[in-house]
């Protein structure tokens, strides 16, 4: 979930600063995400959690309940704050909404690159042992016929 976050937030972003509201533009980002699983594409965690809560939206839910719903079944804290700030802006009316989806936004994607940076380091920490391997067997390869030859 947490991997798709970002995505998430970037699409609500856009669509909500090109004048569509809150709904229309949940329905926008479950269209193209229904779209592409329905060609084959893998379910994403994060997608199926916004999914979920467009359809209680549609099934007659309120959007204030089924957002306040999301931030509650989510473990991710991330979501649960996305939540907090569509609900506020749904309930008060927020004029910021946008600066601070905004400003989600490139938290959202500082954490995305902190998450890669981290990812990265483990996958050199798990080449270490082959590389180590291979330099043994590359000294072993050297070392063994100049001992043949002084003998």
């Amino acid at each position: 979930m947490e991997k798709d976050y970002p995505l998430i937030v970037n699409q609500l972003s856009i669509l909500m600063g090109a004048g569509m509201s809150f709904r229309k533009a949940l329905e926008r980002i479950v269209k193209r995400y229904s779209d592409g699983v329905n060609n084959g594409q893998e379910k994403r965690p994060g997608f199926e959690e916004i999914l979920k809560t467009y359809r209680k939206i549609v099934d007659g839910k309120g959007e204030i309940q089924a957002l306040e719903e999301l931030g509650k079944s989510s473990e991710c804290k991330e979501y649960r704050k996305l939540s907090m700030l569509l609900v506020q802006n749904l309930k008060k009316g927020s004029k910021d909404l946008l600066e601070s989806l905004e400003k989600e936004e490139s938290a959202a994607f500082e954490m995305r690159k902190q998450r890669a940076l981290r990812l990265g380091e483990e996958a050199s920490t798990k080449l270490l042992i082959p590389l180590a391997g291979m330099l043994f067997l590359v000294i072993v390869v050297l070392i063994v016929p100049a001992l043949m030859q002084v003998n």
